[in-house]
């Protein structure tokens, strides 16, 4: 996972300094009237363009690169905007998208201005190719998908009078979902103190609940999704020695 070694700690600082100049335009001085009036040559949308451009430029001084950065931002900004009153039901992976798409961007124009494109292409290939990181990617997406069924499978034979009704919608499955994935990080970081206190933490909150038979019933399916996660990240880890 040492591939990127071979980019200067200046080119590298270079990136670094494109995506400090996105956060702080994108999230930092983009107020609530320019998300709002993002249309076709409204002026939210330009003076939102124009402080990116700004940054970029205060961050970099190579206006060929803020030029287009300005102008992706711009198309990128706008595709989502439309997309978003289009389906509305999607804004959430649409914003992902959003700032992929900003994200990309910039490490493509950062590798074209230091003519490192093949060195980029080559150290991506490289990385995903990379036994550590192949199994990683493998325990983040059993413990996403593949647990999720598993889970579902299992609480399914519990009495089903017990099931919690009126809670959000998939709330339960983000949850869990979102408690693996920190799980899973946890153990491959070792920090199994951490995981300790966030399983005392959510059975408390859990046996809080009046209703203690519907609190046993989700807890069955909490201790699945940990002891599932635990194991993932156990056997990733014996597997990269």
């Amino acid at each position: 996972m040492n591939q990127l070694i071979d980019f200067s700690a200046s080119e590298l600082n270079f990136l670094v300094r494109l995506i400090i100049a996105h956060l702080l335009s994108d999230f930092v001085l983009q107020t609530k009237g320019m998300v709002q009036n993002k249309k076709w040559y409204a002026w939210g949308l330009l003076s939102h363009i124009l402080i990116t451009m700004g940054i970029a430029f205060l961050l970099t001084w190579k206006i060929w690169v803020v030029l287009i950065i300005g102008v992706t931002h711009y198309f990128i900004d706008i595709s989502k905007t439309e997309l978003t009153k289009k389906y509305p039901q999607n804004s959430y992976f649409l914003f992902i998208a959003d700032q992929l798409a900003h994200l990309l961007v910039l490490i493509f124009v950062w590798a074209w201005y230091l003519g490192r494109g093949e060195m980029l292409v080559d150290s991506v290939r490289n990385i995903i190719t990379d036994y550590e990181v192949s199994l990683v990617i493998m325990g983040y997406i059993f413990c996403v998908w593949p647990c999720s069924y598993i889970i579902k499978f299992t609480i399914d034979k519990l009495d089903a009078s017990f099931a919690p009704t009126g809670i959000i919608q998939n709330g339960g499955k983000w949850i869990g979902q979102f408690e693996r994935l920190i799980i899973f990080t946890l153990v491959l970081l070792n920090e199994y103190e951490a995981i300790g206190f966030l399983i005392t933490g959510k059975s408390i909150i859990r046996f809080a609940d009046r209703e203690q038979v519907k609190s046993e019933y989700v807890l069955v399916g909490t201790m699945l999704s940990f002891a599932l996660a635990i194991l993932a990240g156990a056997l990733v880890n014996w597997m990269r020695g």
